[in-house]
């Protein structure tokens, strides 16, 4: 805001002293104008550098923001995981109806270096494979090895789907074996678009849980378990076992590993392992 110009005065100035000048020494040249405010110096935040390196930021913060429940890994490291990459998400929850794919139900989490101290399935929240095991169902397309598995899975056409589900016991107790341990796939008979599956695993001794998976589809479609397609891949062993479908539909135990017998998922620091499955989607 520049000074306020002062009021005119209606009095006669005092006379001067001062000799009158001569033309060869040229008066002063008189100004009405008000003394000129000198500019303030630009605030520090507002400086070019400090308002580019503002919008650095900002920019980095809103992927960031966009990604911040995305984490992708590439698997291989670790000898229990699948062979191609996974999408480590939270879907919503808790949805235990047939059309829906969040987890359930809402349960006490534990982290690695804090089991929990009660057998449990799937309730590490800081696994290094997986990110939260609650997330434990995972699907992509199944003739597309450089896609990642995730929660959701776009389809136009008829596909097969390759579903993971990740199986553990939370606690690394001896005496907190789970038992009676099983698996059971839910999918619906009906058409419908955007059908979902879901997986619950159950216990004798633990709450059940579950999870799943949607299918994004233009058109209603309609899901079907492929036969014959289940396998279960634990560091126990060496290859892939091959799961009877009454396994998956949650008709027989889960095989027993490190010599448990079927139903028995020990308490200890080893993954018990993971099941990959075939889902067929018909688009009428």
């Amino acid at each position: 805001m520049s000074n306020p110009t002062p009021s005119p005065s209606s009095s006669t100035p005092p006379h001067s002293s001062s000799p009158t000048p001569t033309a060869s020494t040229p008066a002063a040249p008189q100004s009405s104008a008000p003394p000129t405010r000198p500019a303030s110096p630009t605030p520090w935040w507002r400086h070019p550098t400090v308002l580019g390196v503002a919008g650095l930021i900002g920019a980095v913060a809103a992927v960031l923001a966009l990604f911040r429940d995305t984490i992708d890994f590439k698997i291989g490291s670790k000898p229990d995981t699948p062979s191609t990459a996974l999408i480590a998400t939270t879907n919503p929850a808790p949805a235990p109806n047939a059309n829906d794919y969040g987890w359930g139900p809402i349960r006490d989490l534990y982290r690695i270096n804090e089991p929990s101290p009660t057998a449990v399935f799937n309730s590490i929240e800081d696994n290094q494979s997986i990110g939260s095991e609650v997330n434990f169902v995972r699907c992509r397309i199944a003739d597309d090895p450089k896609m990642m598995y995730g929660d959701e899975v776009a389809i136009r056409d008829d596909i097969n789907i390759s579903v993971y589900v990740f199986i553990d016991n939370s606690s690394v107790r001896a005496d907190q074996a789970i038992n009676g341990a099983r698996m059971d796939l839910r999918v619906s008979n009906d058409l419908a678009v955007n059908p979902a599956l879901n997986v619950h695993l159950s216990g004798v001794n633990v709450i059940e849980v579950y999870n799943g998976c949607k299918i994004l589809s233009m058109n209603p479609a309609v899901l079907s378990y492929i036969p014959g397609s289940a396998f279960l891949h634990t560091t126990a062993n060496t290859s892939a076992i091959k799961l009877e479908d009454a396994v998956v539909r949650g008709d027989k135990l889960l095989p027993g590993v490190r010599g448990n017998v079927d139903g028995v998922i020990g308490g200890n620091s080893s993954t018990y392992g993971y099941v990959e499955f075939r889902v067929k989607v018909f688009v009428p």
